[in-house]
């Protein structure tokens, strides 16, 4: 391991106790990644799925597919989540993000979610949508933010290890 710049002069045994958590998560992905998704399957409301299964309802397209279940999933759970948490939004906007699962613009009231959280399990998708609705609320993620997310979702917490844990896993195919 390499430690960055700014961090040269700091000892070597307090880095790696500072992060240690960090480091066995690097080495767990590096070892899983011989866990891909069958080929032949792709992940679906988190669930490995053979692309045959979906063939007729994807007309051969499945990447298309996958932006037409996520823009359904996403919008099916913003109507409850909306009602629930008393907040209205403006467009819904799926992308296939590379870094973001979702980002809000309060002043259009935008919501913008990646494609790929159809891949996950439902209740990941959903904790996405109520994280995103909460930042009308509040635009950081201080106590406020989190206290908001958990009484709508309390189980975010595990949902936010299985992205962290996970997020290698989901890839949208590159076409057809």
């Amino acid at each position: 391991m390499v430690a960055p710049p700014r961090l040269r002069d700091v000892p070597h045994d307090f880095l790696f106790q500072r992060f240690a958590g960090w480091i066995r998560r690097q080495i767990l992905k590096r070892e899983r990644r011989g866990e891909r998704v069958p080929a032949g399957c792709l992940l679906l409301r988190g669930i490995e799925t053979p692309l045959e299964s979906i063939a007729g309802q994807a007309a051969g397209d499945s990447r298309r597919f996958l932006f037409e279940e996520a823009r359904r999933d996403l919008c099916e759970r913003l109507a409850v989540r909306c009602v629930e948490m008393d907040q209205p939004h403006g467009a819904v906007q799926v992308r296939d993000q590379k870094t973001l699962w979702g980002s809000c613009s309060p002043r259009s009231g935008t919501l913008s979610f990646n494609a790929k959280l159809v891949m996950a399990p439902p209740a990941v998708l959903d904790y996405i949508v109520v994280h995103e609705l909460t930042h009308f609320k509040w635009r950081g993620h201080g106590v406020r933010f989190w206290e908001r997310v958990a009484r709508f979702c309390p189980d975010y917490k595990v949902h936010r290890r299985w992205l962290r844990d996970n997020a290698w896993r989901l890839s949208l195919p590159s076409n057809g």
